[in-house]
């Protein structure tokens, strides 16, 4: 994380990063008139509050994916993002699927 954050104090020394996401880092992302701020994979957020609630309750089976996706995307949407607007903030990104997943 150390090094992330003076890589893009480089850019904007008030970026803020997301606690937690350093898995899900991409880079930073420009916007006009704004400094730019860090940059997120959304669906490696998922990942990792998938695997942080697998960890927390202990679920291993492959029965629960289902529910703990369900769970880390209701949790993304409305955690994270709120916690996460404003200038400095962080912007996480869902990449177009390659042509072939079309």
């Amino acid at each position: 994380m150390d090094s992330v954050k003076r890589w893009i104090s480089g850019f904007n020394e008030n970026a803020v990063l997301a606690s937690g996401f350093e898995d899900a880092f991409i880079g930073i992302c420009y916007r006009y008139n704004n400094y730019p701020v860090a940059a997120y994979d959304k669906e490696r957020c998922i990942e990792v509050l998938i695997e942080d609630f697998r960890y927390m309750q202990d679920m291993h089976e492959e029965e629960f994916e289902q529910e703990l996706y369900g769970k880390a995307v209701e949790y993304f949407d409305s955690t994270i993002l709120k916690n996460y607007t404003g200038n400095n903030k962080p912007v996480f990104l869902t990449s177009y699927p390659d042509k072939e997943d079309c």
